[in-house]
């Protein structure tokens, strides 16, 4: 979700179906079966048709997924992080959890661990550094939509 908003790809119809993936890992852990999470979908939210399936198949499928609830609460775990200053230079030495950026950030300090060497793309594209400022400054996951309308 960082790399989509930094580039400008996280626009209002993406979040509308990240969103409604959420409300849907919720459905699922209150009991509801494929088909009531497909009709709150559609009647509820007004979700297209074959969005709505889509989504509810997503969440139930072999006995019910939660990991777009999980990438919830990374992505307003890492908008935390970003406001008190880390580096995403830190995030990028290798797959870690947040909870390790403080010792990783001290092992870089030291020169046990290298910087990396290879940063991704969309770090450039235009607008890139500008959004990611705003997201220093402190913002939330619902910030985003509105990070991306002032973009």
């Amino acid at each position: 979700m960082l790399a989509e908003y930094l580039s400008g790809g996280l626009d209002p119809r993406r979040l509308r179906v990240l969103a409604a993936r959420v409300v849907a890992v919720d459905k699922m852990l209150d009991g509801a079966d494929f088909l009531d999470i497909f009709e709150s979908l559609r009647t509820d939210h007004l979700m297209p048709r074959k969005t709505a399936w889509t989504i509810a198949a997503r969440v139930t499928v072999a006995g019910g997924s939660v990991k777009d609830a999980i990438y919830l609460r990374g992505i307003s775990r890492l908008l935390e992080a970003l406001a008190e200053g880390i580096s995403l230079d830190a995030l990028f030495v290798g797959k870690l959890s947040l909870d390790h950026i403080p010792l990783i950030q001290d092992l870089l300090d030291r020169g046990v661990l290298q910087a990396p060497w290879v940063r991704p793309r969309w770090l450039d594209v235009p607008g890139a550094q500008e959004r990611l400022d705003r997201l220093r400054a402190g913002a939330s996951v619902t910030d985003l939509y509105e990070g991306y309308r002032s973009a």
